[in-house]
């Protein structure tokens, strides 16, 4: 839309796609609309909208919780856990490679069902312990520090199942950090967090494996889920630290620094070809639930360096659209912005650019 007398100023869409997932792998330039390469504190519930909020708090996955130790349970080794799921006890020990399991409908007395009732993790040569284990599907997960085993058909009432290897590197430290969710395995371990489904082991942290933050077991200690939206809240045992929505398409999302406040980052953007860009002013279309003069905060990065432009406040009108004036207005071949602050109930729905001069290669798409 060129603006009369200035023939070459037009208005560019430059982020409508939110919540944004965190991407720090691929080049800033080459990041598409939808995906930011530093954001935290992003609302979740509201698609299409980019809005302050709280992370979602998840809850703890019951099959593993705790049960009380049944009667006839053998003796403990270091220290043993008991839980109740695919209709029989199961139980194992930090200082053993057994799992024991019960005769299905039994949940405070162990009863053998056959003359084993122990599944083995062992690959031949795998002596180390086992520090986990989950249900997910017909299935269960067994964990050692660094390998995975996986039951086929743990939900079998004849209980004629046993342990197959899975993946070595692939294992957990700590046993709050596995869950199950719609059928499919999650866990959290020191490179990452991973999947596993009918398709194999996937690393869901991949696009911030360069800095995965919340996203391993040194910051989270415990997996939690909000079951019903589908999202993973990766978390330390009391505040989420880290969200992954399973809900439609795969998005990443940070709240460590949520304390520190808001923040969202376009991708970066470069001339179509080579040439100088110029961009003066942003604009955000925008809803204002509260009614009341909200703020907003926005920095520049001109080629490799940001440069704040502060933060401003406006009318108290609920719908509209707003332009920011830019102050650092220099020619430079890459271009972007962050918002670092904004007013809660103020929800953005479209950030647009006014490019003075130089015309913007917009994403991946017109890049071949």
């Amino acid at each position: 839309m060129a603006e009369r007398g200035q023939i070459e100023s037009q208005w560019i869409d430059i982020s409508a796609k939110f919540p944004a997932t965190l991407d720090t792998s691929k080049a800033e330039v080459d990041l598409e609309d939808g995906e930011s390469p530093d954001a935290y504190g992003l609302g979740i519930e509201l698609p299409g909208l980019l809005y302050k909020s709280d992370a979602p708090a998840g809850q703890v996955f019951d099959s593993i919780g705790d049960k009380t130790v049944p009667t006839n349970a053998p003796a403990e080794v270091t220290a043993r856990y008991w839980h109740y799921f695919h209709n029989r006890l199961f139980g194992w020990d930090t200082g053993s490679v057994v799992v024991y399991f019960g005769a299905e409908g039994y949940d405070t007395t162990l009863v053998h069902q056959n003359n084993s009732g122990k599944l083995y993790a062992d690959n031949g040569s795998d002596v180390s312990n086992i520090t986990a284990i989950c249900p997910f599907g017909n299935k269960t997960a067994i964990f050692k520090t660094d390998v995975l085993y996986v039951v086929d058909g743990a939900s079998s009432n004849s209980a004629q199942f046993s342990s197959s290897f899975e993946g070595e590197e692939f294992g957990v430290s700590n046993r709050r950090n596995v869950i199950s969710l719609a059928g499919t395995l999650y866990f959290v371990n020191s490179t990452g967090l991973y999947s596993l489904g009918d398709n194999g082991i996937t690393e869901m942290s991949r696009p911030i494996r360069n800095d995965l933050g919340a996203f391993t077991d040194t910051q989270c200690t415990w997996l939690k889920a909000d079951f019903n939206r589908k999202y993973l809240c990766l978390t330390d045992g009391t505040n989420t630290l880290g969200v992954v929505d399973l809900s439609d398409q795969v998005r990443i999302l940070n709240y460590v620094n949520l304390n520190s406040g808001f923040r969202f980052t376009t991708p970066t953007f470069e001339g179509k070809n080579g040439e100088t860009l110029i961009v003066d002013k942003v604009a955000f279309l925008y809803r204002n639930a509260g009614n009341k003069a909200w703020r907003i905060g926005v920095d520049i990065k001109i080629n490799d360096d940001w440069k704040e432009e502060g933060a401003r406040t406006f009318n108290d009108a609920e719908y509209g659209r707003i332009e920011f004036d830019i102050t650092t207005v220099i020619g430079c071949k890459r271009w972007a912005m962050r918002i670092n602050e904004l007013s809660s109930d103020v929800y953005i729905s479209s950030i647009q650019a006014r490019v003075k001069q130089g015309n913007i290669r917009q994403y991946t798409a017109e890049r071949g």
